[in-house]
């Protein structure tokens, strides 16, 4: 399993329903460290931001942009944060030591989904992020999490009217998209894969050879994988993929892939199908009740900021 997958598996219980949460760590700055803004005396610096977004990218499962439109973004985002986070401590809906306590319980989890505390170590280093880092990150986030829950418990769910209104505006949205049925012998050389394509177009009994020569799983069952959606998402290599996407029903194809060699046979092609609105309701009722969410808590935030003294020092 990847780092990316098992960091999102546990992690992305943790995201708030907001654009950018947490706020990092927070210091007095340096030379080497400048303050990028400040928020009733407390300092966003150049580091405290970087493992903000670091420690959001582990929750959205990928690196995320820093150039400097968006860093400008990005800090006046975590200056808006920063007084919530402010806000909430001084009100006393969460101490900062449960919230620690809360944070630490989610590491745990993290740790054996990983299997060990140094896989989860290695796992983070890949963002940039120390364990003591992601730790202070997530403790910002469960402070976040308990004025995100108070300021939106009353918004109310969409209606029926609105979500089938979204429904009808956003069709190619909800399309499962074509998906082929094909069967697969996986080789380590071109030149085998060459051989077995012509003994295959030569008549030759796909299951047979997927049993004799394939080193796939797949092998026990013919080579039979089943209906692979023609997506990033099928979980196959990019080039599997686009060699089968090329393919109609009945025709041969090879894919080079880090695994090695794919021959494959496509069996038939089931075309993109619209999903039915009952099938996608409660997605979109979930989606539509996120974002209003996120936008009354965003329009709050705005406000809490503006009772504090703040300064944005980026240039």
């Amino acid at each position: 399993m990847t780092n990316k997958r098992r960091l999102t598996g546990l992690a992305g219980a943790v995201v708030l329903g907001f654009s950018l949460s947490g706020c990092g760590l927070f210091g007095a700055g340096n030379s080497s460290d400048p303050v990028l803004a400040t928020v009733n005396g407390q300092a966003i610096t150049n580091s405290s931001w970087l493992q903000s977004i670091d420690g959001l990218g582990v929750l959205q499962g990928q690196k995320l942009s820093t150039t400097t439109a968006n860093k400008k973004s990005q800090v006046k985002q975590l200056m808006i944060w920063s007084a919530v986070e402010q806000w909430t401590l001084a009100h006393h809906l969460i101490t900062k030591k449960t919230a620690q306590q809360q944070a630490q319980k989610l590491l745990t989890q993290l740790e054996t989904s990983a299997g060990s505390k140094a896989t989860l170590t290695h796992d983070l280093k890949g963002y940039g992020l120390t364990l003591p880092q992601f730790s202070s990150f997530l403790t910002q986030q469960q402070i976040l999490q308990v004025a995100f829950n108070k300021e939106t418990a009353h918004v109310p769910v969409p209606s029926v009217t609105a979500e089938q209104q979204f429904y009808n505006q956003n069709k190619t949205q909800f399309m499962n998209p074509q998906s082929d049925q094909v069967q697969v012998i996986l080789v380590k050389s071109q030149t085998e894969a060459s051989s077995i394509e012509a003994q295959l177009k030569g008549g030759a009994n796909f299951a047979t050879l997927a049993k004799k020569d394939s080193i796939d799983p797949s092998k026990a069952q013919g080579g039979e994988l089943g209906n692979v959606p023609v997506s990033t998402q099928s979980g196959m290599p990019t080039n599997f993929v686009n060699v089968m996407s090329g393919l109609k029903a009945g025709q041969y194809g090879i894919a080079s892939t880090p695994s090695g060699y794919y021959v494959m046979q496509v069996q038939k092609v089931n075309p993109p199908a619209e999903q039915a609105f009952t099938a996608v309701e409660a997605s979109i009722k979930t989606y539509l009740q996120n974002n209003s969410k996120n936008q009354a808590f965003q329009s709050w935030g705005t406000r809490i900021e503006k009772q504090y003294k703040t300064q944005f020092l980026m240039k």
